[in-house]
């Protein structure tokens, strides 16, 4: 914020007033504000216009940043804060003027005319007090026109001076001398008036004579004589101008012209505000034609800037050529080290920008680039060097600025007003390059790499082809270990500024693909509008697999960037070896006292290939270190020792038995096995490394290295001396530092630690394994995994998530799919689960595919099937059913059932039977089998109290199943008493913080709209849906699950459109999450179709069409819901007046809900009704009234007189042959 101004004595506080629109105060606000502050003065515009333009709209162009009044200042100018909440700071835009020290702060001061009206004597000294110690040389305050007499005595007290503006009317002029009579009255002290006299027209000089004289006359005569208070009028012309745009006359007029509107505004300035101020001073040539040229007039001005930047700094300088040209500058990039430096001739260009950072030290080229800018810094050429680090490189130039610590307006303003240029947008094209200093808004990509060396014009190419387009994949190639992932992942950090999202992904397999693609969709990413970075890693044979990572449609930028030993066509960039320079560079850095000619004989040893390069340099870095420890040697003698023991340690492997390009690696890696097995530390971290090439490539967490299964095994393998890791998990850690030293693994010390193999590296230790040391090393990897899996009830649910979600990981890589020891096929009978609980689709569809042959192997392995196999049959129903296929989830359950109950050690009257059982009746329901299912259920219920316990858990899921099934074969009221006692019972076991007591009470909501008491059903489900939502946030099954009742709930009420609103979000989250022929998406796409027809819509037919032509395509079993299906597109049909085909389809219904739930359930006596009302409106009333009489007493007889399809067959009943008879409202049921 500004400094105190220099003489509070100085500062003038001026208010402008209007007795009409269109006066041109607000313009003259904005052009005298920019005058002073050309002439360095600091400006505050309290903005209270009503009217566009606003004195933000005339300076827009030399925009610089937000700030903050200070707080004094902005409490007594903001409005007055809500109770209990405090005063937040108050910004206002700056703008600053090209090569001056002022500047000019605008608040727009919304209501400003009705804060004045109360603003009493004291507020007003105060507010006063503040505008004038608050930094300010000038306070131009912008008063709403026709102010109130309150307001016009706020003024006076606040201001020093007053500029009444009106034009040269009579009425106006009377008017204005008025408002300056008021405002004198009010004053306390000196308070000087200035009448302003616009749109005059200087060609008609007797005209203008005239009304000069009228307003001396007016306000002389107001004003009772008072010549100390009464300046000479200001004239204002009317000049027609070239643009319609809110312009700065002050910049944009000629200066030729004797009597422009820039020269009266100098005069405004001059009498009004007592500050001379000559334009010519302010405004260059150069910088009138380049805002003229801003709005269109006057034509380009055709500067050119070239910018020379480093590699590393590509996206500052992609920046700066977006904001340069957006001003109006023809714009050159010049990377350092990708070609020759190419300036043109001084007489070619206005200026050089140099983009200056840490990473021009040593950049090739620098020293061609320094004598060239010293030539040209002693012409015309402007030679600006943009600082973006702290200890960026001294170049030669004509002045610099620092961009660190700046907000981008502020960088933007000062890198524009380093070439006197103007900004002609006003804010940045969605396509420009975005400010370097912002990050990603979802990332997880691997913390940077410092000690990246090289790959600035591989780097160049692969931007250069990602830019070319919004929707575009490249693929970076090239043999393995020559640095495709390191590289891209320098991409993603360099240019991470220009993306919402970047997201790495392990693309070597089905599996990883599919947890990343969860992971990220756990992250909510931004799509509208975001600018996405997919990195796909080791992709394998096939397309790219975009479309499996994206949680929605494609974001508008999406760049795909793939790494592959493959070319895959299309766009991609080879990578070769690292050039001789760059492996020097990579090995001296990392070595200490490692002179060249040893970095050049290490590097053409292991043939330049950066992954060897990585692993030689740590290799050496540990041999030096130890050298001079030891003996006492210097870092340069250390260092030619190391080189020498290097090489002698290097084996001479035979090239036929090592993968074509992986012996520099593998030689590599040899040597690091044979350093580390020196000492037992060393040796245990080749026994972590072994076992780590079992688990993912992506590595394993830290929590997993550390645990009780990874210590004891490593305990195990490592003999006495490895003891004491079974004693302190940290023991662990000293083994990660010794494997790391020598580049064995990589241990990221992040947010989320994690311990990894390179890729090469894992296929080596694999590779050199015999066959029996694979099987036992895998073996116990596999016992690490199984040790790390949570157990099948305790410990705390976010560590159970977290611990699956790492175990998913390893799955496929350690081949546990294939296992055959009982505490592994344990893992994944409760890794099922997981999958089950927190998958989608897409993750379900996967672990049905990779299950099914898991158990067809256990069936055919074991003679005896055993608890294992039973229950990996539920789960692999679970997710059956979680797909909507209950024909194979019955199949699956019923093989579990049945072998349960053979088991000797299970039988009929075991937990895991009883649960089995309940599973197949939710089979049985979603099949449309309601009475089996109720017996079941029934069964279930029964089984688990006795062998469990009423409280217990399972037994309580027993019982909400059975709540449903009664409901479902007809019993809506017994459905509700047991779920009651279920959400009570749930309520004091499990409190409030628990999602099963709301999904109780969601139960209990639906029960309660079955039997008509919408009022209570709305209570329920407003409290289930406010704490599902508060605890398990929107869009999660349950939440959508009591959204949809809540939805229902209100179209039975008849609030329709609030319904209709809600039953659209379900229906399409569904969709999006299900697919469109899943039960729930055809369910509540089917509550489409009525709350249409309830709203009267003309599609609501087609909507339940569609939907009963999938069930009869897709679900030709679920008959119920095909008849549910019939009954709502009769209904459609009878609203749209085609009866004759609504009554076959509502007789369909009849007779097929007859046949599946029997003749006295609700859903048939529904369809009955509809049946007569159609009969109805066919013209036989007596036979309609006849058969609504019948169904009448049946539904008193079966659900009770106050059952809703009750009291629709009473009023039918009543009302036949005189007006329309009513439908029902019937929805189908999530099963």
């Amino acid at each position: 914020m500004s400094s105190p101004a220099r003489d509070l004595d100085q500062v003038r506080i001026i208010a402008l007033l209007a007795v009409s629109g269109g006066s041109g105060r607000t313009s003259a606000a904005a052009n005298a504000a920019w005058l002073l502050a050309g002439d360095d003065a600091r400006v505050l515009v309290l903005d209270g216009g009503t009217e566009p333009p606003r004195a933000a709209d005339y300076l827009a162009p030399f925009y610089a940043a937000e700030v903050d009044l200070p707080d004094e200042l902005g409490a007594a100018l903001a409005e007055p804060p809500l109770p209990g909440e405090p005063v937040r700071p108050l910004p206002a835009a700056r703008f600053t003027v090209p090569g001056a020290h002022g500047h000019v702060d605008v608040l727009r001061v919304e209501h400003w005319d009705r804060r004045l009206d109360v603003l009493d004597l004291p507020a007003a000294a105060m507010l006063r007090a503040r505008l004038r110690t608050a930094g300010y040389d000038y306070v131009l305050v912008d008063v709403p026109t026709a102010p109130s007499p309150a307001v016009l005595a706020a003024v006076a007290a606040v201001c020093d001076r007053v500029a009444v503006f009106c034009t040269a009317r009579p009425t106006a002029i009377t008017r204005g001398a008025e408002v300056a009579s008021q405002v004198a009255r009010a004053a306390h002290g000196p308070l000087a008036v200035v009448p302003v006299l616009t749109m005059t027209d200087p060609r008609f000089e007797e005209r203008e004579h005239r009304g000069r004289s009228a307003v001396r006359t007016a306000f002389h005569h107001e004003l009772g004589g008072d010549v100390e208070r009464l300046a000479e009028p200001v004239e204002i012309p009317y000049q027609p101008g070239e643009s319609y745009d809110p312009m700065l006359a002050v910049v944009a007029d000629d200066l030729a012209l004797d009597t422009g509107l820039g020269e009266s505004y100098e005069t405004f300035t001059r009498d009004v505000c007592g500050h001379a101020v000559n334009r010519q001073d302010i405004v260059t040539p150069l910088l009138r034609a380049r805002y003229r040229a801003s709005f269109g007039l006057g034509g380009d001005v055709p500067d050119t800037v070239t910018i020379v930047h480093a590699p590393p700094d590509r996206a500052w300088a992609e920046w700066a050529h977006d904001r340069l040209t957006a001003a109006g500058a023809h714009v050159r990039r010049t990377p350092l080290g990708v070609g020759p430096v190419r300036l043109l001739a001084e007489e070619e260009q206005r200026g050089v920008l140099v983009v200056a950072s840490t990473a021009l030290y040593g950049a090739p080229g620098v020293p061609e680039l320094r004598g060239a800018l010293d030539a040209l810094r002693l012409g015309t050429t402007d030679v600006v060097l943009m600082q973006v680090s702290d200890d960026a490189v001294e170049l030669p130039s004509t002045g610099g600025f620092a961009v660190t610590g700046l907000h981008e307006d502020q960088a933007k303003a000062t890198l524009l007003g380093r070439f006197g240029l103007v900004d002609r947008t006003g804010g940045a094209d969605p396509a420009d390059a975005r400010f370097p200093a912002r990050t990603p808004a979802v990332s997880n990509v691997a913390a940077r790499n410092g000690r990246f060396v090289g790959r600035g014009a591989d780097l160049e190419s692969l931007r250069d082809n990602l830019v070319s387009d919004e929707h575009t994949t490249v693929t970076l190639t090239g043999v393995r270990g020559v640095g495709k992932s390191e590289t891209a992942r320098e991409y993603a950090h360099r240019f991470a500024c220009d993306y919402d999202v970047t997201w790495w992904v392990a693309a070597q397999d089905v599996d990883s693909v599919e947890a990343s693609a969860a992971e990220l969709r756990a992250d909510d990413p931004p799509v509208e509008n975001a600018r996405w970075l997919l990195v796909l890693d080791d992709v394998a044979a096939g397309p790219p697999p975009v479309d499996a990572l994206l949680p929605g449609p494609r974001p508008r930028w999406l760049h795909v960037l793939c790494t592959s030993t493959e070319h895959r066509g299309g766009d991609q960039v080879d990578l070769p070896p690292l050039p001789d320079a760059d492996s020097v560079a990579l090995l001296t850095r990392t070595v200490p006292g490692l002179l060249d000619p040893e970095a050049r004989q290490t590097a053409a040893a292991v043939a330049h290939l950066p992954l060897a390069l990585s692993l030689s340099a740590a290799l050496l870095r540990t041999i030096a270190e130890d050298a001079a420890e030891t003996r006492g040697l210097t870092r340069s003698s250390a260092a030619v020792t190391a080189t020498a023991r290097l090489a002698e340690l290097r084996p001479p492997l035979d090239p036929a038995a090592v993968p074509p390009g992986r012996l520099p690696v593998a030689q590599t890696v040899e040597v690091a096995l044979s350093w580390l097995r020196r000492e037992a530390r060393g040796a245990l971290a080749v026994h972590l490394a072994e076992l780590l090439a079992f688990l993912s490539p992506q590595g394993a967490s830290l929590q997993l290295v550390r645990s009780n299964g990874m210590l004891a095994r490593l305990a195990e393998l490592g003999g006495p001396a490895a003891e004491v890791l079974r004693y302190d998990a940290t023991e662990v850690d000293q083994v990660l530092w010794t494997g790391a030293r020598c580049a064995l693994f990589e241990v990221a010390w992040g947010e989320e630690p994690s311990v990894g193999l390179h890729p090469l590296v894992r296929e080596w230790l694999l590779a050199r394994m015999s066959e029996a040391k694979r099987a036992d090393k895998r073996a116990h990897a596999l016992r690490v995994l199984a040790a790390y899996a949570p157990l099948e009830v305790g410990g705390h649910e976010a560590d159970r998530e977290n611990r699956h979600a790492e175990l998913q990981r390893h799955l496929g890589p350690a081949e546990a799919l294939r296992s055959d020891d009982p505490l592994v096929r344990r893992w994944l009978v409760n890794q099922a689960r997981y999958q089950y609980l927190e998958g989608n689709p897409r993750t379900w569809s996967a672990a049905l595919k990779a299950g099914m042959p898991v158990l067809a192997a256990w069936r055919e392995r074991h003679d005896q099937p055993d608890q294992l196999d039973v229950r990996f049959a539920g789960q692999l129903a679970n997710l059956s059913r979680a797909l909507g296929d209950f024909r194979a989830a019955y199949a699956f359950d019923r093989f579990a059932v049945d072998r349960a109950r053979e088991h000797p050690e299970l039988g009929t009257d075991h937990p895991v039977t009883h649960t089995a059982v309940r599973g197949l009746s939710a089979d049985l329901r979603g099949l449309g089998r309601f009475g089996e299912a109720l017996e079941s259920d029934v069964t279930a219920w029964r089984g688990l109290r006795a062998t469990l316990g009423e409280e217990h858990p399972q037994a309580r899921k027993a019982a909400n199943n059975l709540a449903l099934s009664q409901l479902l074969a007809g019993f809506p009221q017994t459905a509700l008493d047991i779920e009651r006692g279920n959400y009570a019972r749930r309520l004091r076991l499990l409190g409030t913080d628990h999602p099963n007591t709301w999904f109780s009470l969601c139960s209990v909501g639906f029960y309660q709209r079955e039997m008509g008491r919408l009022d209570e059903s709305l209570r329920s489900l407003t409290a289930a849906r406010h704490n599902i939502l508060r605890l398990r946030g929107p869009a999660h099954p349950d939440e959508l699950r009591v959204r949809w009742h809540y939805a229902l709930t209100l179209r039975h009420a008849g609030r329709v459109s609030v319904a209709h609103e809600l039953t659209s979000q379900v229906c399409a989250e569904y969709r999006a999450s299900l697919g469109d022929v899943h039960p729930h998406t055809l369910a509540a796409r089917l509550s489409m179709a009525a709350v249409a027809r309830a709203r009267g819509a003309d599609n609501a037919a087609a909507v339940a069409v569609e939907v009963l032509e999938q069930y009869r395509t897709k679900r030709p079993d679920h008959r119920p819901f095909i008849a549910i299906c019939h009954l709502e597109y009769a209904m459609c049909l009878r609203a749209a007046g085609d009866h004759e085909t609504a009554y076959g389809h509502a007789r369909n219904a009849y007779r097929e809900l007859g046949e599946t739930v029997d003749g006295q359930h609700p859903w048939t006596l529904a369809a009955a009704l509809v049946v007569a009302a159609v009969l109805a409106d066919l013209g036989d009333v007596a036979q309609a009234r006849r058969d609504t009489e019948v169904i009448w007493q049946q539904c008193v007889d079966f659900v009770g007189a106050d059952h809703p399809y009750t009291r629709v067959a009473a009023e039918n009943v009543k009302n036949a042959g005189n007006v329309r008879l009513v439908d029902v409202d019937l929805d189908i049921p999530q099963t």
